[in-house]
């Protein structure tokens, strides 16, 4: 009997963590290449942000959408499933 490839690890996609990462890099370029939307009152945003990564703490491009709420800024992730 075969044993999985232990290398190719499946996220909910279908798709393996190289490709996922892969993909979310490519998403963030195309959002660093797009003119800078301004604030607009209930209406998100994409931006850019770099985080510190949880273990190595080293910055980490991350994309989030922010949206001006009576001239408070909110960040919100711009996937559902991130905390």
């Amino acid at each position: 009997m075969s044993q999985p490839n232990q290398d190719a690890v499946t996220g909910t996609a279908g798709y393996d963590r190289r490709q996922q990462r892969q993909a979310g890099l490519e998403m963030l370029e195309r959002l660093r290449e797009q003119p800078v939307e301004p604030y607009r009152d209930a209406r998100p945003v994409p931006r850019v942000i770099a985080v510190a990564g949880r273990r190595s703490g080293a910055p980490r491009p991350f994309g989030v959408n922010v949206t001006a709420i009576d001239g408070n800024l909110y960040i919100c992730s711009a996937t559902r499933q991130r905390d």
